[in-house]
């Protein structure tokens, strides 16, 4: 009995200390959270304007900005739509694990009836194997 007084004893000391060393949230000052804004929105700009660049556009910041910032926008669509037509068209939870263990069921299928009908499985495997490595360009 003794052993077990001390065993919650010493659990609830853990779970005291565990308390005590938690530390509180940290808060970002406003002041920081508008830095933190501004980098985000200046690195946005630099990433469009080298995208911007990238396609073949050329000049000064002046020419570029109203480029990159229309790329953004662009980029805000694309990303937007994409979003709503995964919204729109949901795939089932395990549509992909479905399918593809019906093909493993259709491939083992297949199997089982070409060993059933005298044909040598694993020799028609490795000369596949064979013919595609002859077929790929040594890297």
């Amino acid at each position: 009995m003794t052993q077990v007084q001390d065993t919650n004893a010493a659990q609830t000391i853990s779970a005291e200390a565990a308390g005590a060393i938690t530390k509180a949230k940290r808060v970002a000052s406003p002041e920081a959270t508008a830095a933190l804004a501004l980098h985000r929105e200046r690195a946005n700009l630099g990433l469009a304007i080298l995208a911007v660049l990238e396609a073949g556009k050329s000049g000064d910041l002046a020419t570029l900005k109203p480029l990159a910032e229309q790329h953004v926008k662009e980029v805000a669509a694309a990303k937007a739509a994409a979003e709503a037509e995964r919204k729109a068209n949901p795939t089932d939870r395990g549509a992909a694990l479905a399918e593809y263990r019906a093909m493993t069921n259709d491939a083992l299928t297949l199997l089982k009836h070409l060993e059933a009908s005298g044909v040598d499985v694993q020799a028609a495997i490795a000369e596949a194997k064979a013919k595609r490595a002859a077929a790929q360009p040594a890297a």
